[in-house]
Order: structure tokens, then sequence, then C-alpha cells
């Protein structure tokens, strides 16, 4: 499935970006290109969880309602990052064992697709980022 496209950059603290290669904008300025609010706000929440520790992290944004988990067929890891204050929602690829949130794709909940859609979108994302993490490209 790797073709040497795609790579993972950092963002903050744990939470990482899979992005595709030689292209302008990553999937979340593609994605939030007329909502600079609600991306800004994303910012400021990676940010916030990024100045903790990792436990620490992980543990505040479940008990502050800025993640959750993604119910789905299989152990995906998904979680969803949500924007308070807007509709947006960010799936994520939680790797537990490399201790890396990564940022796969986001979308405008109730007005785009449903979050099933947009998992059957993702998947295959997961496998990318597997390889890239199983061939040491993180």
């Amino acid at each position: 499935m790797y073709n040497g496209s795609w790579s993972i950059v950092r963002m903050s603290g744990p939470f990482c970006l899979l992005v595709r290669n030689g292209e302008r904008e990553n999937i979340l300025q593609k994605r939030f290109k007329k909502h600079a609010q609600a991306y800004g706000e994303l910012f400021r929440i990676v940010q916030y969880l990024s100045s903790l520790d990792y436990e620490s992290c992980i543990a505040v944004g479940f008990d502050g309602r800025y993640f959750d988990t993604i119910r789905a067929d299989g152990d995906l890891s998904l979680i969803e990052i949500r924007v308070r204050n807007t509709l947006w929602r960010v799936i994520a690829y939680w790797v537990r064992d490399r201790r890396m949130i990564v940022v796969l794709d986001a979308f405008e909940a109730h007005k785009h697709k449903s979050m099933f859609e947009m998992v059957k979108v993702v998947t295959p994302k997961l496998l990318i980022v597997d390889e890239l993490l199983e061939r040491g490209l993180m």
C-alpha cells in the first residue's frame, strides 16, 4: 500500500497529521478553508492538550469531552476530536503503543457525511499510518 506518497508530521506533543507528499495544503487546511474560527479552535485544543504530559493529555481529552471513541467494526482505535462551539469532527487514529494521535481527516457534522461514512473513508489511511510507523518513517 505504501508508495512513498505519504508522511506523518508532528503537530504538537502527541498529535501528528497524515499528509500526502507534494500537496500544497494538508487535509485540515483543505477542510477548514472557509472556517478559520473552527480551525483556530482545533489548534487551541491541540496546544492545550499538548502542554500536558501524555497520560494527562489522554485523561483530560476524554474527561473534558474533547475526545470520544468512535464505535466501529473491529478495533480501529479511532477517536473523534470535538471542536467545541462548532459542528466539526476530526477523526484521529490513537496509536497507543507509540503514544501518538494521528489526525486523518475532518468534516462538518450533520452537513456532509455521517460518522459511519467517514470511518469507511479513513480506514485505508490506518493501513498507511501503520506501514509508515512500521518502516520507521516518523
